[in-house]
């Protein structure tokens, strides 16, 4: 039985945002730089750099904390606590 790989959550919140905004992979491209990065980070081989979250955030208005909320161990310092609101905004300025 074949197993399929999970894609990264991060991925989904960008495709979805894509999506819902007409937005293409050339349009990523002008985000992250390249192509091959586009490619990269779409199929899960890449993660999102903070240069690049940087540009998402401010060039497409995207949400850092729903890109960055995920599934994070307990003694991760930049993990998203939504429960509590705490935001991570604070470091792509």
């Amino acid at each position: 039985m074949k197993k399929t790989a999970t894609k990264p959550r991060e991925i989904a919140v960008l495709e979805k945002f894509m999506k819902e905004n007409a937005l293409t992979r050339r349009d990523l491209e002008k985000q992250l730089g390249s192509r091959s990065r586009v490619s990269e980070v779409l199929a899960g081989k890449r993660q999102l750099s903070i240069a690049m979250l940087k540009n998402l955030v401010n060039n497409w208005g995207m949400d850092a904390n729903e890109l960055l909320r995920e599934p994070a161990a307990k003694s991760d310092p930049v993990a998203v606590d939504s429960e509590k609101g705490e935001s991570i905004v604070w470091m792509l300025d």
